[in-house]
């Protein structure tokens, strides 16, 4: 972290890797926003069901934990995803998709 080269104002985006809740709340206080996919083992008692309950969710399922400082969105695509983000609040959103078992827009 001492040789980051991102100031102020800045916004990191990452992969799994390197995400981690400790490291977005350290960007926090330095002014730099973060983003990036997160692992399952470092979402730290995030109040979010686990990966095996997201599968048997429908396509397209999400559920959301904010605190101050951070948001993290989990939803099922293929497979369940983690994203946890330092830059944005949480609010509601509205798509739609093609349901192919219904053969409709939902």
């Amino acid at each position: 972290m001492n040789k980051v080269h991102a100031r102020e104002g800045n916004h990191v985006v990452m992969d799994n890797l390197f995400t981690s809740i400790p490291l977005l709340n350290e960007l926090s206080k330095k002014g730099i926003a973060g983003t990036g996919t997160i692992r399952e083992s470092r979402l730290e008692n995030a109040p979010l069901p686990p990966k095996k309950s997201m599968k048997k969710t429908s396509r397209g399922t999400f559920e959301y934990a904010c605190s101050e400082d951070l948001v993290i969105v989990k939803w099922n695509n293929n497979t369940a995803v983690s994203v946890a983000t330092n830059k944005v609040k949480a609010s509601c959103v509205m798509s739609e998709r093609w349901s192919s078992a219904q053969k409709k827009k939902m």
